[in-house]
């Protein structure tokens, strides 16, 4: 919603049906119905009143000619200076939820203060950009001016909106808007975060009608004992635990549905209508589709859909994936980065990468490797592919010693399975190919060797035996399984101590026995290729402590590139990071097109081996390599020691920079007669919020 001097009349005249909502409820970001609940009430506060419709009139006569009387005053014979200043747009942090009422009462204060002598020509607020207003104004101080003491804006947050991207911050964007025979997820007590099944949805109420888990207690409270507020375990409601808690006359029966307490039941799931819910579809995971296996009214195949979507989805950083929808669909690769609802994937054909969204991809299944059977007549059984053909495959099961002809969506990754089923895999792992002669050997490292193939040198691990006299490797180069023969590869796994080489009962029978090839174990140590010879230990220099401003990896580090991200004390610090080397250089494929380029974020944790970043309101997963501390430039910055030792993770103030050392103090010494100083070195020192 905009507001402009010529549509002001317009904002007034919304329906009040559309803006009906909850008084008690507080609204909450991309609340578009409270948002316009509070509109409504800011309206009726200023019709209250006096003179307002005065006002309204004198406001609509001076915008009323034309467009571009906004930019001259009233006298033309005496044009102030800022007239003749070009207009630049401004965004001005709100509380969330508040913006269009925001937007009103900006313009409220502007109408009242006098419009001729204003120079904020517009104000947006829009429940689809939450926590921001934007204000078009030739000045900076006329923006703080107005927006000072006004609830739930901050003057002190205005930012300049770059003149490329004012055609964009003014394109409405598109909200989520529920449709029916879909997952959404519910942000009301005791139901906040649950999956809900949407039958119905009215636009004009914003209300949405939604199957939901019930979340019930029957266990009656001790005396004494004040109810708890934590959520009630999520299932099916039990009309016989009911009628035994509450009696016979506390649920009712009305053919297919139970009215108990005042709500509705069918087959066990609470109808429910609310316009409580987030706006976004929600994603839901195996486990929460299988709790709405007994509810008559959703469709089966829409639960099949459901179950392939959430199969799909179940990716992770490095795994193989094919696009099923889209432009590339067909296209395999793999994933080099995942945020916001989408994932890098570099492609293999044509060796570059592109963004595309986690709902369009699919992971692709391979020859050996070890799935379990999630769907269909067959489902619970657990072995490994032996033959892929487009979208069907055949899984072998060596506890059955049988094939079984399936489709690619009717299986998922063993280690998936065990963690849908189970939470965190928590169960040990079943001795896989029973009747793979090699089953002894998988998981062993191996090293290509003879010239016979295109991988010598490369070092894997053994995953399967294939036929033909070929074994299926994983290359620790490429992370991609080979196909490569038996003859050409050699176990290079360290002797167990006190053991020289394999031992003769850790082979295959004879009717099995491996090549005497593979008997001559290579040392761990021994060099794939001769190296240029270096100088002894003793003749070199041992290296330092890792230094921060260098960017020779670490690696000895589980983050190379900032060492600093494993330390305990710096963690919850908001430390000012910059990208760096996000653009594609060589082999090095980047990040985001390099768009981030010389960007600065905040630091606020990790994630597995990556760096959780926040730039503005957005949350970003990036690849450490690309993230580099940004370090002090000026005197009065707050800095963090992020070097190793015994400063590491104090807060300090600069006093006075220098570009090899700063003169700093204590942080928290600020108003106090003994003040420590100190010089640190500059390359240990990172910014902070």
């Amino acid at each position: 919603m905009c507001l402009h001097y010529s549509l002001i009349r317009l904002v007034l005249s919304i329906p009040g049906d559309f803006l009906q909502d909850s008084e008690e409820s507080e609204p909450t970001s991309l609340d578009r119905g409270a948002s316009r609940h509070l509109l409504r009430l800011e309206h009726e506060r200023a019709h209250t009143e006096q003179d307002w419709d005065a006002l309204l009139e004198r406001a609509l006569e001076r915008s009323g000619a034309d467009s571009l009387a906004i930019y001259k005053t009233l006298n033309d014979k005496n044009p102030d200076e800022h007239d003749l200043q070009p207009l630049k747009m401004w965004r001005v942090a709100v509380k969330p939820g508040h913006e269009e009422e925001a937007a009103f009462r900006i313009f409220n204060k502007i109408l009242w203060a006098g419009a001729d002598r204003s120079t904020i020509t517009s104000a947006t607020g829009s429940a689809s950009r939450p926590g921001w207003v934007s204000i078009e104004s030739p000045s900076l101080a006329e923006v703080q001016a107005v927006c000072a003491d006004m609830f739930n804006i901050f003057p002190t947050q205005i930012y300049a909106i770059d003149p490329e991207d004012a055609r964009r911050w003014h394109r409405e964007p598109r909200l989520y808007t529920p449709t029916p025979q879909s997952w959404i997820r519910l942000r009301q007590k005791p139901y906040h975060g649950d999956l809900a099944y949407v039958r119905d949805f009215d636009e004009r109420l914003w209300e949405v009608s939604v199957f939901v888990v019930p979340r019930i207690t029957y266990q009656e409270l001790g005396q004494g004992k004040r109810p708890r507020s934590t959520q009630p375990p999520a299932a099916l409601f039990d009309e016989h635990e009911a009628r035994k808690r509450w009696g016979d006359d506390a649920v009712e029966r009305r053919n297919q549905t139970c009215a108990f307490h005042q709500n509705l039941f069918e087959d066990g799931y609470l109808c429910l209508e609310t316009k409580e819910f987030f706006a976004e579809e929600g994603v839901p995971t195996r486990t929460e589709i299988l709790r709405f296996e007994a509810c008559s009214v959703i469709p089966r195949e829409f639960l099949e859909k459901s179950l392939q979507v959430a199969a799909m989805r179940c990716v992770k950083l490095g795994d193989r994936v094919k696009v099923i929808s889209g432009e590339l669909k067909g296209a395999l690769g793999v994933i080099q980065g995942m945020a916001n609802g989408e994932a890098d994937i570099e492609l293999e054909d044509v060796r570059i990468c592109a963004t595309i969204p986690l709902d369009a991809l699919s992971k692709d299944l391979r020859i050996g490797d070890d799935v379990a059977v999630i769907s269909g007549p067959h489902v619970g059984l657990r072995g490994w592919i032996v033959w892929v053909e487009a979208e069907m495959l055949k899984i072998y099961v060596s506890k059955l010693a049988k094939e079984f002809d399936l489709m690619s969506h009717q299986v998922l990754w063993s280690e998936r399975a065990h963690g849908a089923e189970g939470g965190r895999v928590g169960v040990e792992r079943r001795t896989r190919f029973a009747a793979d002669p090699l089953k002894k050997y998988l998981g062993r490292n191996v090293l290509v060797v003879n010239k016979g193939t295109r991988w010598k040198g490369y070092q894997g691990i053994l995953k399967s035996s294939l036929e033909g006299d070929k074994v299926q490797v994983e290359l620790h180069a490429t992370m991609k399984r080979e196909a490569i023969p038996l003859k050409n590869i050699k176990f290079i796994m360290a002797p167990k101590p006190g053991v020289q080489g394999v031992s003769l009962s850790d082979l295959p029978s004879s009717a099995t026995t491996l090549p005497a090839y593979l008997m001559n174990s290579t040392p761990v140590n021994a060099p794939v290729v001769p190296a240029t010879p270096l100088a002894g230990p003793s003749h070199t220099v041992s290296s330092p402590a890792w230094d921060p401003s260098s960017r020779t990896p670490n690696l000895r580090s589980n983050f190379p590139y900032n060492p600093w991200m494993d330390h305990d004390l710096l963690q919850g610090k908001r430390i000012k990071v910059i990208f760096a080397d996000t653009k594609a250089r060589g082999t090095d494929l980047g990040w985001r097109n390099g768009e981030y380029e010389n960007r600065q974020a905040l630091w606020v944790g990790t994630s597995g081996s990556d760096a959780v970043l926040l730039e503005g309101m957005t949350r970003i997963v990036v690849p450490e390599r690309y993230v580099r501390p940004a370090g002090p430039t000026v005197k009065g910055q707050h800095v963090v020691a992020i070097k190793e030792g015994l400063i590491s993770g104090q807060e300090w103030y600069i006093l006075e920079f220098k570009e090899d050392y700063c003169t700093v103090r204590r942080r928290e010494d600020r108003g106090q007669s003994k003040r420590i100083r100190r010089e640190l070195e500059t390359s240990s020192l990172a910014v902070i919020a």
